[in-house]
């Protein structure tokens, strides 16, 4: 029978950093699942020596856990548990030119400029954690809401490669099997508030039509078409989402254009006739 055990370690700033692990792993669990909590309930503190005592505490983990050579443990790493993006970290942030050319509203410019700062902050402690550790989550509930567009973009694997995020209980890059179809939207320099409104409008139509559905960066493209039978590239890929189509449907996927002006290549088709396929389907035609 398996045995999971759910630990806080106290990486507080003011923490001894004696924690006891080692006891506390002595129940020899088969799975744990361990948060650090660097009491950054309120968002992250800008002040050098805050975030030199969290690399401290993720350093002095890795040490000991190495030490004890767990084998068979399975760990989850949490590095941080919040509610709104827009605090996340503390103070302000100042806005790229990239984000004020993208056109997007005031609240997710504001939301990208903390998630940018908040990501640097988090991808430098999950590579002091041990390689063979499972990719860290970090968890959001946000009580405003988020577009399917909007969280995906803020969540991108671009921003957080060897992170996963965990929106309201799911986590975004963990697919189940049963899901065949990827929408493409563009990689984050070429990302505007026209692009993420038309993935927004292709997944309500999947949504519609009950098509269960992932939603990723052509950054990644390659990485998470596997077990993929359709790939729509939304209207705002170019060149970069042509190669991701071409390489998809050389092994044996269908792609889907929305941009009218992408060639046509063999195993595609046009968004319209997506459409038309999949609402004739639901007439039974």
């Amino acid at each position: 029978m398996e045995t999971s055990l759910d630990i806080t370690l106290d990486a507080r700033p003011e923490s001894k950093l004696d924690w006891g692990l080692e006891k506390v792993l002595l129940q020899s669990p088969s799975k744990v699942e361990i948060f650090f909590d660097f009491g950054w309930e309120k968002g992250i503190a800008q002040h050098p020596m805050d975030f030199a005592t969290a690399k401290l505490a993720v350093r002095h983990f890795a040490k000991t856990w190495e030490a004890m050579a767990l084998s068979h443990v399975s760990c989850q790493p949490i590095l941080y548990k919040g509610q709104e993006i827009e605090n996340c970290i503390q103070g302000d942030c100042i806005s790229s030119s990239q984000i004020l050319a993208g056109g997007f509203s005031s609240r997710h410019q504001k939301r990208l400029q903390a998630i940018n700062l908040f990501s640097h902050y988090l991808t430098t402690l999950a590579a002091l954690l041990p390689t063979s550790l499972a990719d860290p989550y970090f968890i959001f509930n946000p009580r405003t809401s988020l577009t399917v567009s909007e969280t995906y973009h803020l969540f991108s694997l671009e921003r957080f490669p060897y992170l996963q995020p965990v929106i309201h209980g799911k986590a975004l890059y963990e697919v189940p099997e049963t899901v065949k179809t990827g929408v493409l939207f563009p990689k984050e320099d070429c990302c505007t508030q026209s692009a993420l409104d038309a993935v927004e409008e292709i997944s309500c139509f999947l949504d519609k039509q009950s098509i269960a559905h992932t939603i990723f960066s052509e950054t990644f493209g390659s990485e998470r078409w596997d077990l993929l039978d359709d790939l729509i590239i939304s209207p705002y890929c170019q060149a970069y989402g042509l190669r991701i189509a071409k390489g998809f449907c050389c092994a044996g996927g269908r792609a889907i254009f929305c941009n009218k002006d992408m060639p046509r290549i063999e195993g595609s088709i046009t968004w319209e006739e997506y459409i038309r396929l999949k609402e004739n389907r639901g007439r039974g035609i």
